[in-house]
């Protein structure tokens, strides 16, 4: 068996409301959400998981966000260059996932072809979420499904937050580590006593195409891994390495 190492390169955070993320439950509560990429080591190939964006760029949306560190920063530190990048698994076409893809111009981008084909023609109330102009000159290879990418790195379909969310299965020291393919935190899959009493098991991200898909995914990651990475857990922040 190949073991990999997860090393997380976070560029911004901002903080939001607990609630979403917690089933509603706590109403005036905040968290820090982190915006990362992570590289996977332990190959030949440079494998990253995601392409990230900036503050300034969430800023000019949501009107905050605080920087953290560059792209060629956070890439220095794990001993990188955007131009050593082989791949990108995109876990989502959000935005704010892909907004720096163009830096990585020798890289192929991993995408689910519905994923694709969705973001491409959104609905009217999801267009802010999807920009077309950073992903569709973008070197992308259509993944249908799961997908193993090297030996101890594989693709898990798992939609519902977008429709066609791809969470990576990483296989680490620790076990196996799951990469989530939407956006959580930890909250999502330790909900609150009082709604786990009503045999919730894992909380719905509030963003979602489809809330039942988006709880089957989870509730499979759960079920699934030994070690979960929730995509915007800020608890990350400061590790070299998370598994």
């Amino acid at each position: 068996m190949v073991i990999h190492r997860i090393k997380p390169i976070p560029l911004f955070k901002w903080t939001w409301g607990k609630y979403p993320s917690s089933y509603k439950t706590d109403l005036g509560q905040h968290i820090d959400i982190v915006c990362y990429i992570w590289y996977i080591e332990g190959s030949d190939r440079v494998i990253l998981v995601d392409a990230g964006a900036t503050a300034e760029m969430f800023k000019a949306r949501y009107w905050l966000g605080e920087h953290i560190q560059t792209l060629e920063q956070g890439l220095s530190r794990a001993g990188l260059k955007a131009t050593d990048v082989d791949t990108v698994i995109l876990t989502h076409l959000h935005w704010d996932h892909v907004a720096l893809a163009a830096e990585f111009s020798r890289a192929t981008f991993l995408v689910q072809k519905a994923e694709w084909e969705f973001a491409k023609n959104p609905p009217p109330s999801m267009t802010m979420a999807f920009d077309q102009k950073l992903f569709e000159d973008l070197n992308v290879e259509f993944v249908e499904g799961n997908k193993e990418v090297i030996e101890g790195v594989d693709i898990m379909f798992t939609p519902g937050h977008t429709p066609g969310g791809q969470s990576v299965a990483v296989e680490t020291a620790q076990g196996l580590a799951i990469i989530t393919g939407f956006c959580c935190t930890w909250d999502n899959f330790e909900p609150p006593s009082e709604v786990g009493a009503h045999g919730v098991q894992v909380a719905s991200p509030s963003i979602h195409i489809n809330i039942s898909d988006v709880y089957n995914s989870a509730m499979r990651i759960k079920e699934l891994a030994d070690h979960i990475i929730p995509l915007h857990e800020s608890e990350f922040i400061d590790m070299e390495e998370v598994s």
